[in-house]
């Protein structure tokens, strides 16, 4: 009937405005998308992946630049969301492989069940805990919550070490490779001549850290964001007078690149009168030259620290982050201490969860003073378990060539 009719238009009408208000915030991509053998869900990790398989088998499925195609498909489809917009784009590529380097974007966990003939893998890229800004919205807080409610799968998850493997296979039915981290395996150090004694890796945050409200939680627990990051201050602080005491060489290797000012403030001004060097991050790399020419590098959590350990190079883990922000929250939290989600003990030869002069201190002096030997023997029980280093990556191009991929040096799998 005519009455009816109209009520579909409008109903029509309304899913189309609303779907072009959420729009209105994107650049839009306006090329159709055809059959490739591989789909990247997020331009994230484009870069890496290109280092495996041929860039132009690659599609990519960017949220941040929707295409119009897809979005046409999808309002037929009536769906809706995230999940919705990479089902209709998967239906229209119909790829071999869908990869993503977002490990933490539960929606490529919601995938798979709608094709299971196509493989869904993830690589992780990061460090996994509960890290959230705002109340029980961390990843693992999330994957719990959902897990319980929905089927979340994927064909395989890479993950750094055994230890992380187990943290997803609690919450997403799949299989786990450990590769370590592809970044750091492709990585070849240029030079052996050392240019710091001491390097600092940044973790500074993509705002001042003075500034910034709000604060930063743990499932229900929380802490201002100021005091959540003041251990950089602390620490850099520290770093400045025992160089400056023992005559070292020291440098801060920055997160953020130049135009970034508000980091390399915060640190000189840690650094007061001390002798320090800053390097901004100009470069996919440059970190990682920065640190391969230092004798010993100091972290409190990051995952550039880990992949040095896993390197053998001699690194400090000043893990004390949660205690040196609400010591009464560091029996609670734990996600940043050594190890995590291992339950190791709160100090070691090379780490401290409590901090303090002294402990920063006593590992400075181990570690430069241990021999090469003695640290090889130090490290070898955490390695595998939380960073495995595969220089070339042999693990995950296995995994490729398993797939049914050609690899981008003309290799090519059996199936």
């Amino acid at each position: 009937s005519r009455s009816l009719r109209v009520r579909l238009l409008v109903r029509m009408l309304k899913k189309i405005l609303r779907l072009s208000n959420y729009l209105f915030r994107f650049k839009f991509s306006y090329r159709y998308p055809t059959n490739k053998q591989v789909l990247l869900v997020h331009r994230e990790g484009l870069e890496l992946l290109a280092h495996f398989v041929e860039s132009s088998s690659i599609s990519i499925a960017d949220p941040e630049r929707p295409n119009v195609f897809v979005l046409i498909r999808m309002l037929f489809q009536v769906k809706k969301g995230l999940v919705g917009y990479l089902n209709a784009y998967i239906s229209l590529v119909n790829p071999r492989v869908v990869f993503t380097f977002i490990d933490n974007d539960i929606s490529f966990y919601r995938l798979k069940e709608k094709f299971p003939e196509v493989a869904f893998v993830s690589v992780q890229n990061g460090l996994r805990n509960d890290f959230a800004r705002a109340d029980n919205f961390g990843f693992l807080s999330q994957l719990d919550a959902v897990s319980k409610s929905e089927r979340l799968s994927a064909t395989t998850i890479c993950t750094f070490g055994e230890a992380t493997s187990g943290q997803y296979l609690k919450y997403i039915n799949a299989n786990t490779n450990t590769t370590g981290s592809l970044k750091n395996n492709l990585y070849e150090k240029h030079s052996e001549e050392q240019h710091f004694d001491i390097n600092f890796i940044s973790q500074h945050p993509p705002s001042s850290i003075r500034d910034e409200p709000g604060r930063v939680y743990f499932g229900h627990n929380s802490l201002p964001f100021e005091s959540y990051y003041k251990i950089e201050f602390e620490v850099v602080k520290f770093l400045g007078d025992y160089c400056r005491q023992h005559n070292l060489r020291l440098a801060v290797s920055g997160k953020r690149d130049n135009g970034f000012g508000t980091e390399r403030e915060f640190f000189l001004s840690a650094l007061g009168s001390n002798p320090g060097a800053f390097i901004p991050r100009d470069s996919n790399f440059s970190t990682y030259d920065a640190l391969s020419a230092t004798g010993v590098i100091v972290t409190i959590d990051s995952t550039v620290g880990y992949e040095f350990l896993s390197r053998g190079q001699r690194v400090a883990f000043f893990s004390s982050r949660i205690n040196s922000a609400d010591p009464d929250l560091a029996t609670t939290i734990k996600d940043t201490n050594f190890g995590f989600p291992l339950e190791l003990g709160d100090s070691g030869p090379f780490w401290s969860n409590t901090g303090g002069v002294l402990e920063y201190e006593r590992i400075l002096d181990h570690l430069r003073a241990v021999s090469a030997e003695e640290w090889a023997t130090e490290i070898a029980p955490y390695n595998e378990s939380l960073m495995a280093y595969q220089p070339g990556n042999p693990v995950f191009k296995k995994l490729l060539l398993d797939l049914g991929l050609t690899l981008i040096d003309g290799v090519k799998s059996d199936a």
